[in-house]
Protein backbone atom coordinates (compact mmCIF):
# COMPACT_ATOMS: atom_id res chain seq x y z
CA UNK A 1 0.00 0.00 0.00
CA UNK A 2 2.86 2.45 0.50
CA UNK A 3 3.71 1.87 -2.84
CA UNK A 4 0.67 2.86 -4.53
CA UNK A 5 0.72 5.81 -2.20
CA UNK A 6 3.83 6.92 -3.32
CA UNK A 7 2.68 6.49 -7.12
CA UNK A 8 -0.57 8.11 -6.52
CA UNK A 9 1.72 11.34 -4.53
CA UNK A 10 3.68 11.21 -7.86
CA UNK A 11 0.90 11.55 -10.31
CA UNK A 12 -1.23 14.34 -8.16
CA UNK A 13 2.27 16.20 -7.94
CA UNK A 14 2.84 15.60 -11.92
CA UNK A 15 -0.32 17.01 -12.73
CA UNK A 16 0.35 20.14 -10.08
CA UNK A 17 3.13 20.99 -12.47
CA UNK A 18 0.82 20.65 -16.20
CA UNK A 19 -2.55 21.38 -15.00
CA UNK A 20 -2.32 25.14 -16.23
CA UNK A 21 -0.45 24.21 -19.63
CA UNK A 22 -2.26 25.53 -22.68
CA UNK A 23 -1.06 24.49 -25.76
CA UNK A 24 -0.23 27.25 -27.88
CA UNK A 25 1.46 27.95 -31.09
CA UNK A 26 2.72 31.24 -30.34
CA UNK A 27 5.22 30.28 -27.50
CA UNK A 28 7.72 32.76 -28.24
CA UNK A 29 8.51 36.16 -30.30
CA UNK A 30 10.14 34.39 -33.15
CA UNK A 31 7.57 31.37 -33.37
CA UNK A 32 4.73 34.24 -33.50
CA UNK A 33 5.95 36.32 -36.30
CA UNK A 34 7.41 33.56 -38.52
CA UNK A 35 6.28 30.05 -39.63
CA UNK A 36 10.11 29.11 -40.41
CA UNK A 37 11.35 29.64 -37.46
CA UNK A 38 12.35 25.41 -36.93
CA UNK A 39 14.65 26.36 -39.97
CA UNK A 40 18.41 26.85 -40.15
CA UNK A 41 18.29 30.02 -42.44
CA UNK A 42 15.95 31.66 -39.61
CA UNK A 43 18.77 31.10 -36.60
CA UNK A 44 21.16 32.06 -38.65
CA UNK A 45 19.51 35.21 -39.34
CA UNK A 46 18.64 35.76 -35.39
CA UNK A 47 22.11 35.01 -34.11
CA UNK A 48 23.40 37.34 -37.17
CA UNK A 49 21.36 39.99 -35.48
CA UNK A 50 22.66 38.93 -31.99
CA UNK A 51 26.07 39.05 -32.52
CA UNK A 52 25.83 42.74 -34.32
CA UNK A 53 25.32 44.00 -30.25
CA UNK A 54 29.40 44.55 -29.37
CA UNK A 55 28.07 43.62 -26.08
CA UNK A 56 26.76 39.88 -27.44
CA UNK A 57 30.36 39.67 -29.34
CA UNK A 58 32.48 40.44 -26.66
CA UNK A 59 31.01 37.55 -24.88
CA UNK A 60 31.40 35.24 -28.01
CA UNK A 61 35.27 36.20 -28.09
CA UNK A 62 35.69 35.75 -24.52
CA UNK A 63 33.99 32.34 -24.38
CA UNK A 64 35.68 30.96 -27.45
CA UNK A 65 39.41 32.15 -26.17
CA UNK A 66 37.97 30.99 -22.59
CA UNK A 67 37.30 26.85 -24.63
CA UNK A 68 40.31 27.11 -27.09
CA UNK A 69 43.06 28.57 -24.74
CA UNK A 70 42.88 31.48 -27.99
CA UNK A 71 43.93 35.01 -27.42
CA UNK A 72 41.33 36.94 -29.75
CA UNK A 73 41.37 40.80 -29.67
CA UNK A 74 37.82 41.93 -28.94
CA UNK A 75 38.48 45.49 -29.61
CA UNK A 76 39.81 44.68 -33.07
CA UNK A 77 35.90 43.58 -33.94
CA UNK A 78 34.36 46.50 -31.75
CA UNK A 79 32.23 47.96 -34.11
CA UNK A 80 32.94 45.43 -37.02
CA UNK A 81 30.94 44.05 -39.64
CA UNK A 82 28.84 40.50 -38.81
CA UNK A 83 27.50 39.60 -42.56
CA UNK A 84 25.43 36.20 -43.72
CA UNK A 85 25.97 34.33 -46.17
CA UNK A 86 29.09 35.59 -48.06
CA UNK A 87 31.00 33.08 -49.77
CA UNK A 88 28.50 30.62 -48.43
CA UNK A 89 29.45 31.09 -44.97
CA UNK A 90 26.70 31.12 -42.46
CA UNK A 91 27.63 34.30 -40.38
CA UNK A 92 31.07 36.21 -40.62
CA UNK A 93 32.34 38.31 -37.78
CA UNK A 94 35.21 41.01 -39.17
CA UNK A 95 37.51 43.19 -37.45
CA UNK A 96 36.93 46.81 -38.11
CA UNK A 97 39.70 46.82 -40.80
CA UNK A 98 38.55 43.28 -42.37
CA UNK A 99 41.60 41.81 -41.80
CA UNK A 100 40.60 39.23 -39.28
CA UNK A 101 37.41 37.52 -39.17
CA UNK A 102 35.66 34.61 -36.60
CA UNK A 103 33.14 32.19 -38.84
CA UNK A 104 30.08 30.55 -37.47
CA UNK A 105 28.79 27.86 -38.84
CA UNK A 106 24.93 27.05 -37.84
CA UNK A 107 24.35 22.91 -38.28
CA UNK A 108 21.03 23.36 -35.80
CA UNK A 109 19.19 21.24 -38.02
CA UNK A 110 21.41 18.77 -38.41
CA UNK A 111 22.68 19.44 -42.09
CA UNK A 112 25.31 17.11 -43.57
CA UNK A 113 28.85 18.32 -44.08
CA UNK A 114 30.34 19.29 -46.99
CA UNK A 115 33.42 17.82 -47.91
CA UNK A 116 36.25 20.09 -46.43
CA UNK A 117 33.76 22.67 -46.16
CA UNK A 118 34.90 24.37 -42.93
CA UNK A 119 38.34 24.26 -44.45
CA UNK A 120 37.25 25.88 -47.55
CA UNK A 121 35.70 28.66 -45.51
CA UNK A 122 39.20 29.28 -43.92
CA UNK A 123 40.58 29.17 -47.45
CA UNK A 124 37.64 31.76 -48.51
CA UNK A 125 38.76 34.38 -45.62
CA UNK A 126 42.31 34.26 -46.52
CA UNK A 127 41.75 34.47 -50.24
CA UNK A 128 40.15 37.69 -48.84
CA UNK A 129 43.79 39.08 -47.74
CA UNK A 130 41.94 38.52 -43.68
CA UNK A 131 43.23 35.69 -41.68
CA UNK A 132 40.54 33.47 -39.25
CA UNK A 133 41.03 33.92 -35.54
CA UNK A 134 38.35 31.55 -34.44
CA UNK A 135 35.31 29.11 -35.58
CA UNK A 136 32.30 28.48 -33.93
CA UNK A 137 30.50 25.18 -35.21
CA UNK A 138 26.94 24.68 -33.96
CA UNK A 139 25.24 21.31 -33.88
CA UNK A 140 21.60 21.02 -33.21
CA UNK A 141 21.93 18.52 -30.04
CA UNK A 142 25.02 16.47 -29.47
CA UNK A 143 28.48 18.76 -29.79
CA UNK A 144 29.91 16.46 -32.83
CA UNK A 145 32.78 17.30 -34.69
CA UNK A 146 32.64 18.45 -38.88
CA UNK A 147 32.83 14.89 -40.95
CA UNK A 148 36.50 15.08 -41.74
CA UNK A 149 37.71 11.44 -42.57
CA UNK A 150 38.80 12.68 -46.39
CA UNK A 151 40.63 15.69 -44.84
CA UNK A 152 42.28 14.81 -41.84
CA UNK A 153 45.61 16.67 -42.84
CA UNK A 154 43.50 20.12 -43.20
CA UNK A 155 41.47 19.74 -40.36
CA UNK A 156 44.51 19.31 -37.99
CA UNK A 157 45.38 23.10 -39.35
CA UNK A 158 42.12 24.07 -38.18
CA UNK A 159 41.22 22.08 -35.17
CA UNK A 160 42.84 24.23 -32.36
CA UNK A 161 40.50 27.39 -33.82
CA UNK A 162 37.34 25.35 -33.77
CA UNK A 163 35.04 25.18 -30.82
CA UNK A 164 32.34 22.48 -31.34
CA UNK A 165 29.29 23.55 -29.43
CA UNK A 166 25.20 22.79 -29.12
CA UNK A 167 21.81 24.70 -28.98
CA UNK A 168 20.84 23.97 -25.39
CA UNK A 169 22.95 22.46 -22.43
CA UNK A 170 26.19 22.71 -20.73
CA UNK A 171 28.72 24.58 -22.52
CA UNK A 172 26.19 25.27 -25.43
CA UNK A 173 24.60 28.58 -26.99
CA UNK A 174 22.41 28.48 -23.93
CA UNK A 175 25.46 28.95 -21.31
CA UNK A 176 27.18 31.75 -23.99
CA UNK A 177 23.60 33.83 -24.57
CA UNK A 178 23.12 33.54 -20.81
CA UNK A 179 26.62 35.48 -20.28
CA UNK A 180 25.44 37.73 -22.62
CA UNK A 181 21.71 38.18 -20.67
CA UNK A 182 24.09 38.68 -17.18
CA UNK A 183 26.16 41.48 -19.14
CA UNK A 184 23.49 43.15 -21.16
CA UNK A 185 21.07 44.42 -18.02
CA UNK A 186 21.51 48.31 -19.56
CA UNK A 187 20.68 47.38 -22.84
CA UNK A 188 16.50 46.12 -22.78
CA UNK A 189 16.38 45.23 -26.40
CA UNK A 190 19.31 43.11 -26.08
CA UNK A 191 17.94 41.50 -23.01
CA UNK A 192 15.07 40.40 -24.54
CA UNK A 193 15.96 39.45 -27.78
CA UNK A 194 18.42 36.96 -26.12
CA UNK A 195 16.08 35.84 -23.94
CA UNK A 196 13.54 35.30 -26.91
CA UNK A 197 16.56 33.21 -28.44
CA UNK A 198 17.26 31.03 -26.10
CA UNK A 199 13.50 30.21 -25.60
CA UNK A 200 13.36 29.54 -29.36
CA UNK A 201 16.19 26.98 -28.94
CA UNK A 202 14.77 25.34 -25.99
CA UNK A 203 11.12 24.82 -28.30
CA UNK A 204 13.36 23.69 -31.19
CA UNK A 205 15.47 21.00 -29.55
CA UNK A 206 12.76 20.19 -26.42
CA UNK A 207 9.31 21.64 -27.85
CA UNK A 208 7.38 24.11 -26.28
CA UNK A 209 6.39 22.39 -22.54
CA UNK A 210 10.20 22.80 -21.90
CA UNK A 211 9.60 24.43 -18.71
CA UNK A 212 7.17 21.67 -17.58
CA UNK A 213 8.91 18.81 -18.85
CA UNK A 214 12.21 19.62 -17.04
CA UNK A 215 10.23 19.52 -13.91
CA UNK A 216 8.68 16.41 -14.37
CA UNK A 217 11.56 15.11 -15.44
CA UNK A 218 13.34 16.09 -11.81
CA UNK A 219 10.63 15.18 -9.70
CA UNK A 220 10.52 11.75 -11.32
CA UNK A 221 14.33 10.89 -10.92
CA UNK A 222 13.38 11.38 -7.19
CA UNK A 223 10.73 9.25 -6.86
CA UNK A 224 11.15 6.01 -5.37
CA UNK A 225 8.72 4.00 -7.79
CA UNK A 226 10.06 6.19 -10.81
CA UNK A 227 11.09 2.42 -12.42
CA UNK A 228 7.72 1.44 -12.14
CA UNK A 229 6.23 4.44 -13.17
CA UNK A 230 8.58 4.54 -16.12
CA UNK A 231 7.53 0.75 -17.58
CA UNK A 232 3.52 2.06 -17.74
CA UNK A 233 4.95 4.58 -20.00
CA UNK A 234 6.94 2.24 -21.97
CA UNK A 235 3.38 0.92 -22.91
CA UNK A 236 1.84 4.03 -24.63
CA UNK A 237 3.01 3.84 -27.88
CA UNK A 238 0.85 0.60 -28.13
CA UNK A 239 -1.89 2.73 -27.80
CA UNK A 240 -2.69 3.98 -31.36
CA UNK A 241 -2.48 0.77 -33.06
CA UNK A 242 -5.34 -0.50 -30.29
CA UNK A 243 -7.70 3.00 -31.30
CA UNK A 244 -7.73 2.01 -34.57
CA UNK A 245 -8.10 -1.91 -34.38
CA UNK A 246 -11.01 -0.98 -32.10
CA UNK A 247 -12.48 1.90 -33.80
CA UNK A 248 -12.72 0.67 -37.14
CA UNK A 249 -15.73 -0.70 -37.11
CA UNK A 250 -17.70 1.75 -35.83
CA UNK A 251 -16.12 4.31 -38.52
CA UNK A 252 -16.51 1.38 -41.07
CA UNK A 253 -20.67 1.71 -40.29
CA UNK A 254 -21.22 4.88 -41.10
CA UNK A 255 -20.98 4.26 -45.01
CA UNK A 256 -24.74 3.35 -43.81
CA UNK A 257 -25.63 6.94 -44.12
CA UNK A 258 -22.50 8.65 -45.67
CA UNK A 259 -21.34 8.42 -49.59
CA UNK A 260 -17.96 7.86 -49.26
CA UNK A 261 -15.51 5.35 -50.25
CA UNK A 262 -12.19 2.80 -48.94
CA UNK A 263 -12.27 3.03 -45.55
CA UNK A 264 -9.58 1.04 -43.62
CA UNK A 265 -6.30 1.71 -41.71
CA UNK A 266 -2.83 2.82 -42.50
CA UNK A 267 -0.01 2.10 -40.04
CA UNK A 268 3.43 1.78 -39.81
CA UNK A 269 5.94 1.78 -36.60
CA UNK A 270 5.02 5.51 -35.40
CA UNK A 271 1.80 6.20 -37.27
CA UNK A 272 -1.64 4.68 -36.82
CA UNK A 273 -4.51 6.22 -38.89
CA UNK A 274 -8.20 5.49 -39.66
CA UNK A 275 -8.61 7.07 -43.14
CA UNK A 276 -11.78 7.63 -45.25
CA UNK A 277 -11.82 8.33 -48.67
CA UNK A 278 -14.38 10.32 -50.87
CA UNK A 279 -14.66 12.54 -54.38
CA UNK A 280 -15.48 16.31 -53.75
CA UNK A 281 -15.92 18.63 -56.76
CA UNK A 282 -14.05 15.65 -58.70
CA UNK A 283 -10.94 15.67 -56.33
CA UNK A 284 -10.27 12.58 -54.77
CA UNK A 285 -9.76 13.14 -50.82
CA UNK A 286 -8.54 11.23 -48.06
CA UNK A 287 -10.17 11.55 -44.00
CA UNK A 288 -7.52 10.60 -41.87
CA UNK A 289 -8.65 10.13 -38.18
CA UNK A 290 -4.54 9.91 -36.63
CA UNK A 291 -3.79 8.92 -32.77
CA UNK A 292 -0.89 9.97 -31.51
CA UNK A 293 -0.34 7.84 -27.75
CA UNK A 294 -3.61 8.85 -25.98
CA UNK A 295 -5.07 11.66 -28.38
CA UNK A 296 -6.32 11.58 -31.92
CA UNK A 297 -6.92 14.30 -34.07
CA UNK A 298 -8.80 14.66 -37.74
CA UNK A 299 -7.34 16.13 -40.78
CA UNK A 300 -7.72 16.23 -44.56
CA UNK A 301 -5.75 15.87 -47.48
CA UNK A 302 -5.64 14.35 -51.40
CA UNK A 303 -5.29 10.98 -51.75
CA UNK A 304 -2.38 9.24 -53.11
CA UNK A 305 -0.51 12.84 -52.14
CA UNK A 306 3.26 12.84 -52.06
CA UNK A 307 5.16 15.81 -50.39
CA UNK A 308 2.06 17.82 -49.68
CA UNK A 309 2.61 21.46 -50.20
CA UNK A 310 1.18 24.10 -47.93
CA UNK A 311 -0.10 25.94 -51.15
CA UNK A 312 -1.83 22.45 -52.31
CA UNK A 313 -4.67 23.88 -54.70
CA UNK A 314 -7.02 20.98 -54.38
CA UNK A 315 -7.39 21.46 -50.32
CA UNK A 316 -7.47 25.07 -50.94
CA UNK A 317 -10.36 25.20 -53.63
CA UNK A 318 -12.14 22.55 -51.25
CA UNK A 319 -11.55 25.12 -48.01
CA UNK A 320 -13.27 27.60 -50.05
CA UNK A 321 -16.28 25.53 -51.20
CA UNK A 322 -16.97 24.69 -47.56
CA UNK A 323 -19.60 26.63 -45.70
CA UNK A 324 -18.96 25.06 -42.35
CA UNK A 325 -15.32 24.39 -42.71
CA UNK A 326 -14.17 21.52 -39.86
CA UNK A 327 -11.04 22.02 -39.48
CA UNK A 328 -8.23 24.76 -38.22
CA UNK A 329 -7.72 27.75 -40.58
CA UNK A 330 -3.81 27.46 -40.80
CA UNK A 331 -1.74 24.46 -41.84
CA UNK A 332 -0.16 22.21 -39.06
CA UNK A 333 2.94 20.16 -39.57
CA UNK A 334 2.83 17.10 -37.35
CA UNK A 335 6.47 15.65 -38.48
CA UNK A 336 5.15 13.89 -41.62
CA UNK A 337 2.81 16.02 -43.39
CA UNK A 338 1.44 19.67 -43.49
CA UNK A 339 -2.30 19.63 -43.68
CA UNK A 340 -5.45 21.18 -42.11
CA UNK A 341 -6.15 19.54 -38.81
CA UNK A 342 -8.75 19.50 -35.61
CA UNK A 343 -7.33 19.83 -32.45
CA UNK A 344 -6.41 16.88 -30.40
CA UNK A 345 -9.10 15.10 -28.15
CA UNK A 346 -8.67 12.28 -25.57
CA UNK A 347 -9.09 9.03 -27.93
CA UNK A 348 -10.88 7.09 -24.94
CA UNK A 349 -13.70 9.23 -25.77
CA UNK A 350 -14.94 6.77 -28.18
CA UNK A 351 -18.61 8.85 -28.49
CA UNK A 352 -16.67 12.25 -29.01
CA UNK A 353 -14.57 10.65 -32.28
CA UNK A 354 -17.38 9.20 -33.75
CA UNK A 355 -19.41 12.42 -33.59
CA UNK A 356 -16.28 14.45 -34.75
CA UNK A 357 -16.35 11.97 -37.43
CA UNK A 358 -19.86 12.77 -38.53
CA UNK A 359 -19.22 16.84 -38.81
CA UNK A 360 -16.20 16.44 -40.52
CA UNK A 361 -18.77 14.47 -43.32
CA UNK A 362 -22.27 16.66 -42.92
CA UNK A 363 -19.84 20.01 -43.40
CA UNK A 364 -18.60 17.95 -46.49
CA UNK A 365 -22.62 17.09 -47.32
CA UNK A 366 -21.70 13.63 -47.90
CA UNK A 367 -25.16 12.73 -46.81
CA UNK A 368 -26.97 10.16 -48.80
CA UNK A 369 -30.23 10.96 -49.74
Amino acid sequence: MAKLSDIEHLIFDLYEIIKDYKSNIYQNLFTSISDTFYRENYHSDILCYLFNFDIAKEELIKWINEKKGLSIDFEKYNGGDVVREKKFRDITLYSRDNQNAIIIENKSNNANDQEKQIFRYVKSIEFENASVDGILYINKFSKEVPEHSNWKDEYNEIKDKLLITNLIGDESLETLIERILRNSKTDSKLNTIATEIINLFKIITMGSMNKEISEMYEMICKSQVKDKFLKIFESLNQFPKMFTNKYIDEVKALKEKYEVGKIDIWSEETRSVIFIHFIKLEIKLSIDIEFYDLYYDISIIKQNHKDTKTNDEGIIIIKNNTKSWPFGNEIVNNGFTKRYRTSRKSAFDKDTLINDIRKVLDAFDLQKK
